[in-house]
Order: structure tokens, then sequence, then C-alpha cells
């Protein structure tokens, strides 16, 4: 006598023997869960061909950048429904800090090749146009207060060694990310709408604020560059009246270095003493009289053309993001005034795997790629894979709660 999974549950009720892959619960794809995990968990850190290089070494054998771009695609449309169904439990450890950041970084994607037929090979001057999309990459996470002064920061922009001491010791208190979680969107398009990256992003952001800080105990920061774009989303999507919005200090220092320039010789100490200068004076919340203080010595100057444009263009910049510039509150309160950890998150997220050289990709290639490593860098990857299993499963095997253990001849 041997054990059979069998159908039916009354006496004299019609027995059917189960399939094999019912038995199995053998997956809809010709691998199995436990490749398609390693395959996929190595495909989002490794270029498809290092991943079957790497499968050769361990089992002996590879599979085809074909199967391992298909199994991608299917697993990264899968990712979607997961976040869906995620109840999110508020982490042990928060800090009173929550911030949000997005930043937008580019992807190669792969040229239609429907388009005029070449005449010739000379390869084309300036600018190759529509070869990148946008990404939009978003960021959350909970960081303690870190307070400075204005002369600290300088110094420390500027490696200025008179204050090593107190920089050691102060960067024993500096608090790092707790608990970041990021996520990237391309702007999607179906047959019957689009949908743009940046309201996905911002939606999701929107949604990790609530749930993470539900009874407003913790201050809420949002930084970001000075794109237009993203701040009318943020305004949009984020919409808590304690909001701190903040203009990310990096995206400020490389303007004012183009403002010494064109006061002063190309990188001359007195060029370096003006940033030194006027970064400080903005750290001391002193933004209208930086403002005032370029206008004057241009009008004194008599600035005009190229020259005078440029100038203009950095002050409109200041004048517009004005209200985001208040780094001496920032400061005091201990807020960040950097958005490195978006910055980085863009790297790593998106540039490390998605922009190696010659790597082209389609863009729900590039969207299920996207999806997979965001899940796999904000360790949820293991919850992923058994949720995709039990998915699959209950679509495949509907009638598995009807199979029972039973005992029956093999040769019934």
């Amino acid at each position: 006598m041997a054990k059979v999974l069998v159908y039916g549950t009354r006496v004299g009720q019609k027995i059917e023997f189960v399939p094999t892959d019912n038995r199995l619960q053998l997956p809809q794809s010709k691998f199995s869960y436990l490749l398609q995990d390693w395959n996929q968990s190595l495909a989002v850190e490794s270029s498809y061909f290092q991943v079957n290089e790497t499968l050769e070494k361990i089992l002996g054998w590879g599979l085809s950048t074909d199967s391992l771009e298909r199994t991608n695609r299917e697993m990264g449309s899968d990712v979607s429904s997961f976040w869906s169904s995620e109840t999110m439990d508020a982490p042990e450890e928060e800090e009173s800090i929550i911030v949000a950041s997005a930043d937008g970084k580019g992807v190669p994607i792969r040229v239609q090749s429907d388009t005029a037929p070449i005449l010739d090979h000379k390869p084309a001057r300036g600018p190759k146009p529509n070869r990148k999309k946008i990404a939009t990459v978003g960021t959350v996470y909970t960081i303690a207060p870190f307070k400075r002064h204005p002369e600290e920061v300088v110094a420390s922009l500027f490696k200025q060694p008179e204050i090593n001491v107190k920089k050691k010791r102060d960067s024993k208190s500096r608090s790092h990310p707790k608990n970041k979680k990021i996520r990237a969107s391309l702007n999607l398009e179906n047959d019957e709408s689009k949908v743009k990256g940046s309201a996905v992003i911002f939606e999701w952001m929107a949604t990790q604020l609530q749930e993470r800080n539900s009874q407003n105990t913790k201050t809420m920061v949002v930084i970001m560059d000075g794109q237009a774009t993203l701040w009318d989303q943020s305004k949009f999507y984020l919409k808590s009246p304690d909001k701190v919005e903040i203009l990310d200090l990096l995206h400020v220092t490389p303007r004012i270095w183009t403002a010494a320039h064109l006061f002063c010789e190309a990188d001359s100490p007195d060029a370096i003493s003006f940033v030194k200068d006027y970064v400080l004076m903005l750290l001391k919340g002193q933004t209208p009289l930086v403002i005032h203080s370029w206008q004057s010595m241009a009008k004194s100057r008599g600035f005009k053309g190229q020259k005078m444009k440029a100038l203009e263009q950095i002050i409109g910049y200041f004048q517009k993001n004005q209200e985001r510039m208040h780094y001496d509150i920032y400061l005091a309160q201990g807020y960040p005034i950097a958005s490195g950890v978006i910055e980085g998150a863009c790297r790593h997220l998106v540039k490390d795997r998605l922009e190696r050289a010659g790597m082209r990709w389609t863009i729900a290639g590039a969207q299920a790629m996207l999806n997979l490593r965001s899940t796999y860098i904000n360790g949820d990857w293991d919850q992923f894979i058994q949720f995709r299993i039990q998915k699959e499963v209950g679509r495949l095997y509907p009638h598995q709660s009807l199979v029972k253990t039973a005992d029956w001849p093999l040769s019934a």
C-alpha cells in the first residue's frame, strides 16, 4: 500500500488521481521556484551574462539570457501585488525625524528599430535624444537630530584641519538613517492610460509617512534639489501642515562656485574665499543679503550680456527656493541639509545595475528590474519569494483544499 493524493472525501465517491504537477505544486515556468530565486537574486546585482557564468560554475549548466530576462519580467510583474498586500508593522527602532526625498535618474532605453533606415554609418554629432528615460527614485527613512553650527559645516565642506578634534567628537554622535526604504518608477503606459513615475513614487512616500508617523510624533522633513516638478508633486501628495521643506545644500554650493568664477579668477584663492564666505552667509540664514550683495557687485562692475545672464539665473534659483533655504533654523534643529541618501539611492538602485557599459533596456524590462532590485535592497526578498509562490500555487491549483492523503494501491 502506498500513499497517494486524491480528490474527494465521501464514501463511494469516484476517486481521481491527482497529477504529479498538482501533487508537487510545480511552477508554471519550466524552472523550479528555487532556481528562479537563485538566478534572480543574482540578476539584481549582476549582469545576465555574469549570472549565467555563476550558475555554470555551481550547477554545471547555465540559463540563456532570454530565459533570465523572461523570468525577471515575470517576477517583476508580481512585485506590485506584493507591495499592495504588505501590512506594515511600525519598526521597533525609529528616530524622531522622518525624511522623504526624491530625485530622477536616467535609464538607457533601447531605440526602436522601426525608424528611418540608416543611410550611412557616420556617428551623429551632439546629444542623442530619447536615449534615456527618467526613473523617479524615492526614499523614506528616520534619523536622529544632529545639531551643528554654520562654521562647522563650512569647515567640513572644505576639510579644514583646525576643527579635526571637534569633528572626531561629533562623528560619534552623528546619526545614521534607520529603516530606509527605496523605490523607483519610470513613466509607464498601456493601451488605456499613462502613469507618471513621479506620481507613483510620491503616493508611495505619502503612505510610508502616514504609516510610520500616524501619531504625528515625528518631524517630517522633505529634502530635494530644486526641480520644480518634484516640489509640485510633494505639495500635492505630502500635505502635512508641519512639513519642513529643505533645498539640498549640495545643489546650492555648485551655483556659488559659478558665481565666484564670475567675480573672481577661476580657482584662485579669491574664488575659494568667495565661496566660503557666501556659503557661511547662506548657512546663517542670510539668503536675501547674498542676493543683494551679488546684485550690487554686478552693477558696480558693469556686468552685461552672458555674464549678467548667468548671474541672474543663479539669483533666480535662490529667489525661487528662498523659503527652503532657512539653513540656520535647520542646523539649530538638527535637520539634515543635504540629500546624500537619495543621491546614493539613485546611484545604487539605478546606475550600478542599469547603466553599465553597453546596456539598453525596454521600459517593461527596466521597470521589472527596478521592482525586483528595490525589493532586494529593502530586505524584503524572502517575503516576496514566499508571497509569489503562494500566489501562483493558489492560481494554478485552486482545489488544493480538497486534496487529502489516503492509502490506495498503486495498481488501482
